[in-house]
């Protein structure tokens, strides 16, 4: 519960302060669910699913990672596959989805596919080409930096930061 009754739990003086006890927690929980939940087995599964850690509904699929860089680092990488002599940047996508580095961000919906992955891949590139010139320009001299150290395993570890990189404050990094 949200707000937990001031009085302790346990055993009530008499049946009628019983009564209202219990008609207030179901007015609370009815609250809580905007009453859309008055059936008390639905009442009983929301709270396990809510409250109880055993309980608790698994959030499926991978989690979103796309941050400004690493569209970034994945623009500058599609690049990178052009200049070795890939035809097109679709074709650079596909390679990308079947990369090690690369296939952990791929949507899980369809990641058994071979090539699954390089349709989100190209979206990704597009959108950062056209709003995100700026951290598109730094993850460009961060590689040039590298490239210039002659250090391309480096680019990739960081790379591989960047994917593993905690969602938020206080996460811990995905293995």
């Amino acid at each position: 519960m949200k707000n937990p009754p001031k009085k302790p739990l346990g055993l009530l003086p008499d049946a009628k302060s019983k009564a209202i006890y219990e008609d207030a927690i179901l007015e609370m929980l009815l609250h809580e669910t905007n009453h859309q939940i008055k059936d008390p087995l639905a009442l009983l599964i929301y709270l396990a699913e809510t409250y109880h850690p055993v309980f608790q509904k698994k959030q499926r699929g991978k989690p979103t990672r796309w941050t400004p860089l690493l569209k970034a680092v994945l623009a500058v990488e599609i690049d990178n596959l052009r200049d070795a002599g890939v035809k097109s940047r679709k074709e650079a996508a596909k390679v990308l989805a079947v990369h090690p580095i690369w296939e952990k961000m791929k949507p899980s919906y369809n990641a058994k596919s071979a090539s699954a992955g390089a349709e989100q891949f190209e979206a990704v590139d597009k959108l950062v080409r056209r709003t995100e010139k700026t951290t598109y320009l730094s993850a460009k001299r961060i590689y040039q930096k590298y490239l210039k150290d002659s250090n391309l395993n480096g680019w990739y570890a960081f790379i591989s930061f960047q994917i593993h990189l905690p969602q938020r404050l206080g996460d811990k990094p995905k293995p």
